[in-house]
């Protein structure tokens, strides 16, 4: 599917949801989805270096695509 490697978070979510018509809303509405389900977004916290971080690690990038 992508290649594994650290990816922006609009970058990333731009390729999962490309039918949006700019990567800030790709970001935005991938966001919410993982947010309704706290237990998969804490899992995605703990792979992350901070909440904040503007990439996805591969770590995270692995366990977005198996979801």
């Amino acid at each position: 599917m992508f290649k594994i490697k650290a990816y922006g978070k609009s970058e990333f979510a731009w390729m999962m949801l490309p039918v949006m018509r700019d990567p800030s809303a790709a970001q935005d509405k991938l966001l919410r989805w993982i947010k309704k389900d706290p237990r998969f977004h804490r899992r995605l916290l703990r792979l992350s270096t901070t909440k904040d971080d503007n990439n996805y690690s591969p770590a995270v990038h692995r366990c977005l695509q198996r979801s």
